[in-house]
């Protein structure tokens, strides 16, 4: 070889090393502005040859976000995609020796066969996959997804659930939640034993109109006076509990009271909860009766009676004090206390010491001492005021005239 030749020689061997580098260097930045490096001058489908065919395939397996890798009928792998030489060897092995031992099940698979495989090799090597086998002659066309955060959110999605089955499994109040389509999604045993409802019909997940229509049936609510306007009676209740503001108490026939609270939840749901208030309602009936009882026992005295609390608001006082200071303590809008209490006496009792004194002495927080004052009215009648320590800290205030208060004490004397 001459040294023209051999010139010629380097200097094409120079030109194919800076080709190579110059593309070596642009095509990353072709790739960054979207710029394709490569394209098939054809303009329809039909005109691609077999090699264009055979290179876009390639593009779609090597570019799919999946593992993809095909097998004989023997068991070996033929080729496989980018995704699937990028996972650990040991995920990678355990897919194809799991695919390889699934040759035979696939064979009997009308054409497709769906599987998955939970490798857990290791803290590093644990992922689960949905595979998909497609047969092709004798060719076994395997594509694999990653669907180990699916599976863990779904697990987690489990647990929480059996947590709140659990929790209200356990509580006395009847709960139903009802989805976005009105369809009753979620009840725990309380329910059942409330409303009558069988467990078998709420599973069947019933509408709201089905949900209270077994409630009317049951005698669980009160008889519907209209009929007629039922549906309509059920859409407003649904439709209150949607803004929050549905609450009703259901005294029934068998003498139960249920207490029935509607409550909107994210999504659109609605959820009800249905709670037995017999016994709090029976208790405050009693406390009620008591209460007018008392009362009633302090309406017969002549004398005017007031019972201030520790803190200075009046708590109960009788006819007579209503009347002769003219102060109603029970339909007072504003709150009663001490102070109005003075104020109103102020307007009929002599400003001198012993007005200062019992005035301090109402105006006093905490237990109150026993104590009597005899004031004078601007009328000029004597009054005597006595102060009696009750419970909890209240104090019992009595206002007497002056010679009905002498009168007695000498009739107690004696």
């Amino acid at each position: 070889m001459t040294l023209t030749e051999l010139g010629i020689v380097l200097s094409s061997a120079v030109i194919a090393a800076g080709v190579a580098l110059a593309f070596a260097l642009l095509l990353p930045r072709l790739r960054r502005k979207n710029i394709k490096p490569f394209q098939i001058p054809t303009a329809s489908f039909d005109e691609l040859s077999p090699n264009d065919l055979r290179h876009l395939g390639d593009i779609c397996a090597q570019c799919a976000p999946n593992l993809s890798w095909i097998l004989d009928d023997a068991g070996n792998v033929l080729c496989k995609n980018a995704k699937a030489q990028n996972v650990s060897d040991t995920i990678y092995t355990a897919l194809i020796e799991k695919s390889q031992r699934m040759q035979s099940m696939s064979e009997k698979a009308d054409g497709e066969l769906e599987w998955r495989h939970e490798i857990n090799a290791g803290p590093k090597d644990q992922a689960i996959f949905d595979v998909v086998t497609t047969l092709d002659g004798n060719l076994r066309i395997h594509h694999a997804v990653n669907v180990t955060p699916l599976v863990k959110a779904e697990t987690e999605q489990r647990r929480f659930v059996q947590t709140l089955s659990k929790t209200f499994a356990q509580i006395p109040i009847g709960l139903a939640v009802f989805d976005i389509d009105g369809k009753l999604a979620l009840f725990n045993p309380a329910l059942v034993n409330l409303t009558g409802l069988s467990a078998p019909m709420l599973t069947k997940k019933p509408d709201f109109l089905s949900f209270f229509d077994g409630l009317r049936e049951n005698r669980r609510m009160p008889e519907p006076k209209n009929m007629g306007s039922w549906r309509d009676q059920i859409t407003e209740v649904v439709r209150a509990a949607e803004g929050g503001l549905f609450q009703e108490s259901w005294s029934l026939a068998s003498g139960q009271t249920l207490q029935i609270t509607g409550q909107p939840h994210p999504d659109g749901a609605v959820a009800f909860l249905i709670e037995d208030v017999s016994a709090e309602m029976t208790l405050t009936r009693h406390m009620r009766a008591e209460s007018d009882m008392y009362q009633s026992a302090l309406d017969v005295l002549e004398d005017a009676m007031i019972v201030l609390s520790d803190d200075g608001v009046v708590f109960c006082s009788n006819t007579a004090f209503k009347t002769k200071w003219n102060l109603d303590t029970d339909t007072s809008f504003a709150e009663c206390n001490a102070y109005t209490v003075v104020e109103s006496l102020e307007a009929t009792i002599r400003k001198d010491q012993n007005w200062i004194t019992l005035k301090s002495h109402l105006l006093s927080r905490g237990m109150r001492r026993e104590a009597v004052h005899d004031v004078r009215q601007t009328n000029g009648h004597p009054l005597r005021i006595r102060s009696h320590p009750i419970a909890g800290g209240a104090t019992l205030i009595r206002f007497e005239t002056l010679a009905h208060s002498i009168q007695r004490d000498e009739q107690i004397a004696i």
